[in-house]
């Protein structure tokens, strides 16, 4: 461990990679190839939790924690949390109505987001693609009726 944390300091101060703490975790990321709302959907992409609760949301749209909590067999408490971090990060759109609160992927960030887990979480992709086809495809036709009405 001891030799791994050297070199990635060493290729930090070179400025050949860059990293980033959220929580509990540090992601490294070559330095010029990721902007930093691609990292942001990539530390997303890499952990098992938040992105089941994304692909998820991205199936069906206007989820409560209830139902994400169900969907993915976690507790409440650490959907809640999960989403608090999606939600800051611009990912994940939190809707309310009433008491009834439901999450929506940022319909800006939908194709992004389907490009990353086509290239760096090839696995998933072939399990979600068609779905992921489907539902990325109407994102983009609200987006253009949006644009439309304006």
């Amino acid at each position: 461990m001891g030799d791994v944390q050297y070199h990635v300091r060493r290729l930090e101060r070179q400025g050949r990679v860059n990293s980033v703490r959220r929580g509990l975790y540090r992601f490294f990321y070559p330095s010029t190839l990721f902007g930093e709302r691609q990292r942001d959907v990539l530390s997303v992409l890499t952990l098992d939790t938040p992105r089941e609760l994304l692909l998820h949301i991205v199936e069906k749209p206007d989820s409560n924690q209830d139902e994400l909590s169900s969907a993915i067999a976690v507790s409440q408490p650490t959907v809640s949390w999960h989403l608090k971090r999606l939600v800051e990060l611009g990912i994940v759109q939190k809707r309310q109505a009433g008491r009834t609160v439901t999450y929506l992927v940022a319909s800006e960030r939908a194709v992004e987001i389907a490009t990353f887990i086509r290239s760096y979480h090839p696995t998933v992709w072939e399990r979600w693609s068609s779905r992921l086809a489907d539902i990325f495809i109407s994102y983009s036709g609200k987006e253009g009726s949006d644009s439309e009405k304006k």
